[in-house]
């Protein structure tokens, strides 16, 4: 810092003449004074910064000024006065040592250093208090605090203190959601969750209960008993949980505990392995819970029957109950019959391991309350009841989804003429129509004719949106499928889906007669006869008649091809003519043979996601190239395509500059776990790479 000495300095070789050092002494001088201004400048801006509470500026200057002038005072004042504002005493503490060490003590004026000293001790004092915030401040504030902390976490902080545990146990909000998973039967763990169940309980409205002692079994069963749960609405029971129920012959005082929440519990999850001695039945369970409205069981391989227990032991409908899932073995139609006819509610119901009668029982005996059926469905989601009371429908009650099993699975047992008068019911209604008509083993002997069945000029959907079909095996019911959309005049078709379909060119000459869809896959299309031209020339056909619409009228976004041989170079073309092209899939699709063509397609086409998988030959590194060069593409997946490399992948992840998510599977040459796996994963924000060593072959 500049001193009265250094100007009289100057001042006494002024009177001396000389020059020199009269030069030299004002340029020290000049270079302090500047120094000082912009230190006083910096200390100001950070003093500000410091109430703006824009820390991390305000100590950048602070330790710039420390930088400028490390022995002097200033700038350790400001950074530890900093630190302290923030709470960081530690941080102030150890600035003012460094401090106290740098700058040296003045003999005619030591208040600066003084402060620096006091600084230090203020700190100190402050680090040692404890601030209990949780118990100053407002309930409302602290629920915000732990509402997200999970609850061994929270079992902790509930023995800090007596007072947080009184807090803690007045915050209802925090234990609405108990998931009670006791892995392994942790000691600690389960004595915690045991201890404070008692006082919890009361707040607990959503509970996944997953035990494995007998103590653990009977401490929730004697709070449920106690009327503990006063205000649970959704109950799960794992199948270690019922396991351990049955093995303690505590079944009775399971239906009593139902009795004690009957008012609340509107949703049961439970899951039986082992039937012997669960003597509790899906009638006693509709009893003891009047209003249960979701009731899901998976007996797994169980016996239906065993566990339907007397429906007429209700004495009236249970009218509450909307929502039914049951997994068990031979669900038969007579045996299913009594609980739709004891349940008039039911809105949705999705049966698994069903024998082909259910369909007409379900024919039979629902109303028109029931929205969503899925019969033997595996493999893929069926949307919940609130997603569906989300939806905007102005149409007439009745059956809008219904589902079939997988395409791919060849055990399905649908019997067509069932199914189709169960369609036929509900054809104003009808929005989402999965149907796997395929049964290997039909018993049906003759095809259908007209005769048997609803004439096609009598029978259309009137509000059909999403359209997936594979024909039985006598291809009767396609032309059925196709006559049914093409008179829909109420709404337009948003998504269709044919598998095994041979006759591609009446499904295209019907599409072409609708508007546009949005979303189309074609699946299982794997034929060697001399129709294969026809069918590729009307894929063809149908993209250029798409293409040439206006843009306002291009809406096909989503295409999918999935084990096809009938996909062309032509057929490609087309497809990349399509400006509203977001989407492509595709799967098992081995006829495309041009690299340059593929190329060509990537360059062209404006896609945001694609998935390619068992292409072979064709997906190398110079398609990688291509993919990476592309502006708008932001998803990729690539599963089993073996001509790719780790180079090849790293110069995708180098040079794309939208890609965001990309995951790898089952690829020959790129592992996950080696250095290059690594830099992909880094590269990009949601990358997977997984790599079965069993399951790709090497030859």
């Amino acid at each position: 810092m500049i001193s009265q000495d250094s100007f009289d300095l100057i001042q006494n070789v002024y009177r001396n003449h000389n020059l020199d050092q009269i030069i030299d002494f004002a340029t020290d001088a000049v270079n302090h004074v500047q120094q000082w201004e912009l230190i006083l400048v910096l200390d100001r801006r950070a003093h500000v910064f410091g109430i703006k509470g824009l820390f991390s500026k305000a100590v950048q200057d602070a330790e710039e000024i420390i930088r400028i002038a490390p022995t002097q005072t200033i700038g350790y004042l400001r950074l530890g006065r900093l630190f302290s504002m923030q709470g960081k005493q530690h941080a102030a503490i150890q600035i003012y040592e460094e401090a106290l060490t740098n700058v040296e003590k003045q003999d005619n004026d030591d208040s600066a250093y003084t402060e620096l000293v006091q600084g230090k001790m203020r700190a100190v004092e402050k680090n040692e208090q404890r601030l209990d915030f949780i118990s100053i401040l407002p309930l409302e504030i602290v629920e915000i605090i732990f509402e997200d902390f999970s609850e061994p976490t929270l079992f902790r902080c509930m023995a800090v203190s007596t007072r947080w545990r009184e807090i803690l146990l007045n915050c209802p909000k925090i234990w609405e959601d108990a998931d009670h998973e006791f892995i392994g039967c942790i000691i600690d763990r389960t004595a915690a969750t045991l201890r404070v169940l008692p006082h919890i309980a009361k707040h607990i409205k959503n509970m996944k209960a997953d035990f494995c002692t007998f103590e653990i079994g009977q401490a929730y069963l004697e709070n449920f008993e106690n009327g503990a749960f006063q205000k649970i609405r959704t109950l799960e029971l794992t199948a270690a949980s019922i396991n351990i129920l049955t093995s303690i012959n505590m079944m009775l005082s399971f239906t009593n505990a139902l009795w004690q929440v009957r008012n609340t519990l509107t949703k049961l999850d439970i899951r039986i392995i082992f039937p012997e001695g669960f003597n509790t039945s899906i009638a006693d369970i509709l009893f003891y819970s009047p209003h249960l409205k979701t009731l899901k069981i998976d007996m797994y391989e169980h016996s239906f029957a065993k566990h339907i227990g007397n429906m007429e032991y209700l004495g009236r409908s249970h009218i509450a109950l909307e929502d039914v899932q049951i997994t068990a073995r031979s669900i038969s139609g007579p045996i299913l019959k009594p609980l739709l006819q004891y349940c008039p509610g039911i809105r949705r119901l999705d049966l698994k391991q069903c024998q082909p009668d259910v369909i007409d029982v379900v024919n039979e005996i629902c109303n028109e309350n029931l929205q969503i059926f899925a019969y033997n469905r595996y493999h893929y989601q069926v949307p919940a009841l609130e997603e569906l009371d989300q939806e905007y429908y102005d149409g007439p009650p009745g059956l809008r989804y219904i589902y079939t099993p997988s395409m791919f699975q060849d055990f399905n047992r649908t019997l067509t003429h069932s199914f189709v008068r169960l369609l036929h019911k509900n054809q104003k209604s009808l929005q989402t129509v999965f149907a796997n008509l395929y049964w290997k083993y039909d018993p049906q002997p003759e095809p259908l004719t007209n005769r048997s069945h609803p004439t096609y000029e009598q029978w259309y959907f009137e509000r059909i949106r999403n359209l997936t079909y594979r024909p039985d095996k006598y291809k009767v019911t396609e032309p059925m499928f196709l006559e049914s959309i093409s008179r829909c005049k109420t709404t337009s078709l948003m998504s269709f889906s044919a598998f095994e379909t041979p006759n591609i060119p009446m499904m295209v000459d019907t599409l072409i007669h609708l508007p546009p869809v949005e979303k189309l896959k074609v699946s299982g299309i794997i034929y060697n006869d001399s129709d294969n031209k026809h069918r590729s020339a009307a894929l063809v056909h149908l993209f250029q008649d798409y293409a040439s619409r206006p843009p306002k009228d291009q809406k096909l976004h989503d295409v999918g091809f999935e084990n096809c041989n009938i996909i062309t170079d032509q057929v490609m073309m087309a497809l990349a003519r399509l400006e509203s092209l977001k989407t492509i899939r595709f799967l098992g699709v081995y006829t495309i043979q041009s690299a340059k063509v593929l190329k060509e397609f990537l360059g062209k086409a404006r896609v945001v996601s694609i998935n390619f998988s068992r292409i072979p030959e064709v997906v190398d590194d110079d398609i990688l190239d291509q993919l990476a060069h592309m502006e708008h593409l932001e998803e990729l997946s690539l599963e089993e395509i073996h001509e790719i490399t780790e180079e090849g992948v790293i110069n995708l992840v180098d040079h794309s500059k939208t890609l965001h998510t990309l995951e790898i599977t089952d690829c020959r040459y790129i592992y996950d776990d080696t250095e290059a796996s690594s830099y992909i994963i880094s590269k990009i924000k949601n990358a997977v790479i997984c790599w079965d060593r069993n399951g790709v072959s090497d030859i």
